[in-house]
């Protein structure tokens, strides 16, 4: 699983994947869940970093004033749950009455008050749900750079055929 890989790397290993998840995707998360404790790990808590893709609306709803990207929201915009796909949407296999969008919705808080998970992404404005990738606003010139590109590459193709042909 997802916990047993992360196991395997120390607190600033998992703060720099973090991060770099966060800048490609725009946020990420992190589940908190309760370990059995053993002599190598006393302590019950776990960490277990989870990719943004892994987050989203059941049933591939659309948003709604108290559903957004999988986030539940209070009216006032708070979240309170996150809808956590099964497995990760890119790796879907179709089984017999599976869903590439089954899941389970996680509390934001447990019955403690602890944090069950966290939400790691840059907010940029009031009311924003989930993050934006670090290159999101530039990805447009980017397209466009590389459309251009290839016509230049045809153009020259082009010509040098005429060439060889006059």
């Amino acid at each position: 699983t997802d916990c047993d890989i992360e196991q395997q790397l120390n607190f600033y290993q998992l703060q720099a994947l973090v991060l770099r998840s966060t800048l490609e995707s725009g946020d990420c998360f992190t589940l908190l869940p309760d370990g059995d404790r053993t002599a190598t790990q006393p302590y019950a808590l776990r960490l277990q970093v989870l990719e943004a893709d892994r987050v989203g609306n059941p049933l591939g709803q659309m948003d709604t004033a108290t559903l957004a990207g999988g986030v539940k929201l209070t009216p006032s915009g708070a979240p309170l749950e996150y809808h956590l796909y099964n497995q990760h949407p890119g790796s879907y296999l179709p089984a017999a009455g599976s869903s590439i969008f089954a899941g389970q919705w996680v509390a934001r808080l447990g019955r403690s008050g602890r944090r069950r998970i966290l939400h790691h992404f840059r907010k940029l404005r009031p009311g924003m749900p989930r993050g934006v990738p670090y290159l999101a606003p530039i990805i447009d010139c980017i397209k466009q750079i590389s459309r251009y590109t290839d016509a230049e590459i045809m153009a020259a193709v082009i010509t040098a055929y005429l060439t060889v042909f006059i």
